[in-house]
């Protein structure tokens, strides 16, 4: 089953930087890792002008593309209210998926810009982050990994 971990904190608080140094290490330990990130302004998922573009202007509620290198599935949906309601259609062969800005959710936790007694602790479901992604030690990334990788992680 796959994993969700929610990635919390202030803005500019380094979620994202943390995330993009976390998914690396965590595909070093062979684990299979997705994304998604909540926002509160609107976005484009697909560049203007560009065929499938033009497809969802159209109306099209769905549209794959595939190419050489790899595919992609842009699905319109307003009944996606919750990151367990987005995990249900990740791919099924992710062990994990690290979710950023949902930072009313309940469950497994980084916390980022918490004040913590120490840079990385763990407190029962959450991680706190007391510092910024490029301060962590390389200790404090084996906690962030051995975090991540728990089995009982939801």
């Amino acid at each position: 089953m796959t994993r969700l971990i929610y990635v919390s904190g202030t803005s500019n608080s380094g979620k994202t930087t943390l995330i993009e140094r976390l998914i690396p290490k965590l595909r070093q330990r062979g684990l299979k890792v997705g994304t998604m990130k909540h926002t509160h302004k609107g976005f484009e998922v697909d560049r203007e002008g560009s065929d499938s573009h033009r497809h969802q202007e159209a109306g099209a509620l769905a549209v794959g593309l595939i190419g050489p290198e790899g595919s992609a599935f842009f699905w319109k949906s307003t009944e996606i209210n919750s990151a367990e309601q987005m995990l249900a259609h990740m791919p099924p062969h992710l062990d994990l998926v690290l979710a950023e800005g949902f930072k009313q959710a309940e469950g497994c936790k980084i916390v980022l810009g918490s004040s913590a007694d120490a840079p990385c602790s763990i407190q029962g479901e959450h991680i706190q982050v007391s510092v910024l992604p490029d301060q962590l030690t390389k200790s404090d990334w084996d906690l962030l990994i051995q975090f991540c990788q728990a089995t009982d992680a939801n």
